[in-house]
């Protein structure tokens, strides 16, 4: 699926910047690869999330419309979006965590 493509690329990003992170020496350099690994984490999660206007929320549609018809489809996305958001508001995505996953 080309929706994929963008999350995809986010992760592929943040874990080329985590390699090059611990091959720098200490340096504002390797603080820029720091804070671009930890975004890139951040926009890959945000961009799975399954906000209609994210391509999570096209994931979710066509897996919903995969299980469902289109009609119900099309309800069960909003919900899902305003779900997700409230969630994403509530908690946000943590950079602490984000850090320790990669190794930074």
């Amino acid at each position: 699926m080309v929706v994929l493509a963008g999350p995809a690329g986010n992760f592929i990003l943040a874990v080329t910047c985590a390699n090059l992170y611990h091959r720098l020496s200490e340096s504002i350099s390797k603080k820029m690869i720091w804070v671009s690994a930890v975004v890139n984490v951040q926009l890959g999660i945000a961009n799975i999330l399954p906000l209609g206007f994210f391509d999570g929320g096209k994931i979710a549609y066509k897996l919903l419309s995969m299980v469902f018809d289109q009609g119900m489809a099309n309800e069960i996305v909003p919900f899902l979006s305003m779900l997700s958001l409230l969630l994403l508001i509530r908690f946000g995505i943590p950079s602490e965590k984000i850090e320790g996953y990669l190794g930074l």
